[in-house]
This record gives structure tokens, sequence and C-alpha cells, in this order.
């Protein structure tokens, strides 16, 4: 049998069909997980089974045999993980949306209009709702530690966590007691007990420098009590740094160095040095963030190696880093966060040098640059730290918690960045049906004419805007045109549903049939906030974002290239076209 490489291309409607095809097979098998009725999905991978209802892990274990919808599949992926990674959540509603948009826009580039045009209309529409969006946010407030915030934070939670009552209190407690920057840390308990403890933490939004320095399938590099160099200049001289490398590797401390640039070479030599036995990591450091260097090394208690201030690896080699290193508890780094807990910096040294930062903000009030990135610098510096141990009556279940805790994290975050929105999908559902979305239209159609296929795409966009809406509805068993109807009546323009209060009527009762209600009579219409049913107003927002954005683009395809390495392979997929 041949292993050479060879490409097979697709073309024409034959793309449209696959794309389509493809599209809802992965929207039928993530979105089934979505909403408090969503259903669990067991993926069976190399490190074992895991049962979970969260569509991020669904769909990063989803594959499928045939190559051309593997590569349709990998667009969705970038897309969807593009939103958890700057919202992180939203994956399940980025997948349903993507393929909503698509059941509408590749019916009308079977028709001929143009993929680029339409491409067009999706994003001009796009961002046109989002804009509406924000005019209907409303904020939390800045006190955290009264009661009206605590419920918001935990009812954000309680979305996010599918109604885990515990999991929800936990997280609304842990942004009571350390604020808005506050950071955690997740660990399993090793039994059914589920606890949290308050330490010091300090994270940055930097992870490691190479995929290389990772052996394990989280992703994640741990580190316990780990020697750490800090310098605000580019690391590029191998042999600056070999006497500290040699020296770690005879006494087995591991080490993390942090720059805002690392030589191809210092890379190499510090992955290399795992095979001597030494655990060691580079953390690059944007340039753009340089000024946050400074604060690492107190917290850490290192030295700021910089040739302005008289300190390098070069010059002070024979100390073998003595002088050099800071140290912390414990680190946990992966591809773009760093978290350094209990570091060893003094804590009346760390204390003064908040002072000190404290007194430059007062300086700057009138340079908003200045302004932001001290206030940044602070609040990274005062956030703490929550280490959650998660506990589950079987290892299934603990994970599927430990997921669930990760969003419901991540939700809260959100809320607190961007405000909250209407939860259960109403929030883009009413935009469909809003003035201001008829306004958007008729302004696009004013432009460029109805029958364009620029007004098409946004038309079709907007017109699948009731997707996410419509899927949490049908997952538990409801007509979502009974709850659309109640909710459009409403003169409140931050109304939701709440399936909590979902009851099936008996028709057998004499008494339960003489009401003439139907199941949807039971739910509840109310006030989102007051019912609890809220979601964070940048996970909706990068939902749209992301979904027009993947929407667009696979609707402008025209061609997919494969790689095949064998010929067997090519043959059976040139089948499957005919």
């Amino acid at each position: 049998m041949s292993t050479k490489k060879s490409t097979i291309t697709m073309a024409g409607n034959d793309v449209y069909l696959l794309i389509k095809k493809t599209s809802k097979k992965i929207s039928d098998i993530v979105g089934s997980t979505l909403g408090p009725y969503g259903s669990n999905c067991l993926n069976e991978t190399q490190w074992g089974t895991h049962l979970t209802k969260d569509g991020a892990s669904v769909l990063a274990n989803l594959s499928f045999e045939d190559p051309f919808e593997n590569a349709v599949l990998n667009v969705i992926k970038d897309a969807v993980f593009k939103s958890n990674a700057l919202a992180g959540d939203g994956t399940t509603s980025t997948t349903v949306l993507i393929n909503e948009i698509l059941n509408q826009t590749l019916n009308l580039v079977g028709l001929e209009y143009n993929g680029i045009q339409v491409r067009k209309g999706i994003q001009e529409a796009a961002s046109k709702v989002i804009e509406q969006l924000k005019a209907n946010c409303r904020q939390l407030g800045e006190n955290l530690s009264i009661e009206e915030n605590y419920k918001k934070l935990y009812n954000v939670a309680m979305i996010s966590t599918n109604g885990d009552t515990e999991l929800s209190d936990i997280f609304a407690k842990i942004f009571k007691a350390c604020g808005k920057n506050a950071n955690i840390k997740l660990e399993t308990s090793g039994s059914a007990e589920t606890s949290f403890k308050i330490t010091d933490g300090y994270q940055l939004d930097f992870g490691y420098s190479s995929q290389y320095f990772v052996d394990n399938a989280d992703r994640t590099i741990t580190f316990s009590n780990p020697r750490i160099y800090v310098s605000a200049e580019p690391i590029d001289m191998l042999p600056d740094i070999m006497p500290i490398l040699n020296y770690h590797i005879r006494t087995g401390e591991p080490v993390v160095f942090f720059a805002p640039h690392f030589d191809t070479s210092i890379v190499n030599a510090i992955v290399l040095s795992k095979v001597k036995g030494l655990k060691a990591c580079c953390v690059k450091v944007n340039e753009a963030k340089i000024y946050l260097m400074e604060d690492i090394a107190k917290v850490v208690g290192s030295a700021l190696l910089s040739s302005k201030l008289g300190m390098t690896f070069k010059t002070d080699a024979n100390y073998l880093g003595i002088n050099l290193f800071g140290t912390a508890s414990s680190m946990t780094i992966t591809e773009n966060t760093t978290l350094i807990v209990n570091g060893g910096g003094d804590a009346e040294a760390l204390k003064a040098h908040i002072s000190g930062l404290n007194a430059q903000l007062e300086r700057n009030r009138n340079n908003p640059d200045n302004v932001s990135m001290l206030t940044e610098r602070l609040n990274k510096l005062k956030g703490g730290l929550a280490v959650i141990y998660i506990g589950g009556k079987t290892n299934v279940s603990t994970r599927e918690r430990y997921d669930l805790a990760e969003d419901a994290f991540n939700a809260c975050k959100a809320a607190l960045t961007t405000g909250i929105q209407p939860g259960g999908g109403v929030a883009l559902a009413r935009m469909k049906r809003l003035v201001s979305s008829i306004d958007i239209l008729n302004d696009i159609a004013l432009e460029h004419g109805k029958t364009s296929a620029f007004f098409l795409g946004a038309k079709a966009f907007i017109d699948s805007l009731d997707a996410i809406f419509n899927r949490i509805l049908s997952n538990a068993g409801i007509d979502p045109r009974k709850i659309a109807e109640k909710i459009l009546r409403s003169q409140n323009d931050f109304i939701s549903y709440d399936l909590n209060s979902y009851k099936e009527i008996d028709h057998s009762d004499p008494v339960q049939n003489s009401a003439f209600m139907e199941n949807e009579d039971t739910i509840q219409v109310d006030d989102a906030e007051r019912i609890g049913i809220i979601d964070p107003e940048l996970v909706i927002e990068n939902e749209v974002l992301n979904a027009a954005d993947c929407a667009g683009l696979l609707t402008s395809l025209e061609s997919i290239t494969v790689n095949m390495k064998e010929e067997n392979k090519i043959a059976e997929a040139i089948s499957n076209l005919v």
C-alpha cells in the first residue's frame, strides 16, 4: 500500500451540500447538550471515559472519518473555541447559531447569489446586532458584597452549571470575598465533598512559549515550589543561561523563566533539558505588557533582570542564580494563562510596591492610557485566588462538574466585565422581531436593494437569531413558538422564561384538564433578573461575532482540498461523491 501524500479537491455545489450536512451533524451532536434539559454525551478517549454536558468538551473530542467533513469541522472548531477563549463560555450556542445561519445562506449560494456579498451582509448585520445588544445590556454593581449582586452572580453560575446550587453558591461567595478580580484554581477533592479556600494568587494572560513543554492531555503544566527568573529584556544568548540550567539540573529544582522574547536556541535547550530530568518552562510576556515584569518580580521575590539595572544572567552567573530567582508554592501554566500561587515575595515590600502604584495612579488621573495600565496592574496584584476542590460520587461525575465549574467561573467573570442580558437565548431571539432589527434591514435594503446578495445575507443572519432559543426549548420537548408569543407580547425588554417552573400537565386529572392548560403554560415568563435567567453580555457578543465570521467564511467557499495519505482513502472519497 502506498503511503505517498496526495490531495483531493471538492468544488461547486458538492461543497455547499457537504458544509450544510456537516454543520447540521455537528450542531445535532453538540446542540443536544444545550440548556437545563440538554443531554449528556459520553466521550471515550485514550485517557478514559468522560461523561459531560459541556459543549466545548464534546466538540473537542469530535472527529469524522470523511476528510472533507473533518475539514469543515476544523473551521467550525476554530470559531467556536475562539468564543470560548475570549469569553470562557458560549461554545454550544455558537455551534447552533453557525448551523442555522448556514442553513439559510447556503440556499442562497445554491441559487447563484455571490457568496462574498452574502458574507459581507452577514458581517454588517452582526455588527448592527452587537450595537443593539449593548444598548439593552444591564450592568452589575461594583459592590459585590451586597446581596443583590451576590444573587446575580449566583444566577449566572446556575445557568452555566445546569442548576448546580452548590457550585453556584461557591462562585458567588468567592467573588463576594475577592472582588471582580478573583482567580480560581480547580482541583479534584478525591471524595464526594466539594469545598474551597481563598489564598494569595497572581494570574497573567500569557502561557507557555512552546507546546513542547507540555506532555499531558490537559495541555497544562503544574509546578510545585519552582525557581522563577524574571527578565525585562529578551533572553537570546544561550551561554548566558547555561550555568543556571546546569545548576538546576544538578539540584532537581523545577525552573520557570519569564521574558518578553526567547531565542529559539534558548527554548530548544530548555525543552531538551527535560531529558536530563529538569522540569522547566518559558513564559513569554507580551512586549506591550512589559510593565508587568516588575510586578511579577515583586510577587515571587526575584531580582528584575535588566542591563539598565545592572542585573543580568551574564554578570551574575557566578552566583548560580541564588540571588536572582524567586519562588512560589505552586504554578499552573496553560497555553494562554499563568497562575502563581503563594509567591515568595516579601509581604512588606509588596505592600510598599502597591502603595507606590496607587500614588502613580493618583498623579496620572488625567492620562487615560496610564490610568488603564496602572489599574490593570493594581487589579492583578489585589485579586485573590480561590482553590476549589471539586467532588463527585464517581470519577466521571467529578470530571463533569469540573467542566461545569470552569464554565461558571468564566461566565461570572464575563458578566462582571460587560454586564448581563436575558438568558435562555431570549436576548438574540427578541432581536429577530424588534423594530430596531427591521430598521437595520430597511437601511441595508435602501443602500443595496432588497434582491441583492448583501441584503439577503443580512436577512439570513437576522432570521437565524432565534436558533439558540429554539434549541434550548426543543431539547426540553417544548414548542418554542408558544413561549415566543408570551415574550413578544410583553412590554418588558429584559424578559425571559424559567424552565425550572416547567411541569407536565396530567390530562387524565379532571382538575388539571379542566383548566385547558398545556405544558408550556406552566413555564414562568417574567423579568430575567427577577427569575434569575441571565447570560453575560460578553458571551453573547462573542457568539454573534464568531458565528457570523465562521458562517460567512463557509458560505463564501468554492472548493475544499484535503490531504490523503493512502490511495485507497482517495478512491473511497471519490466513490462517496458519486
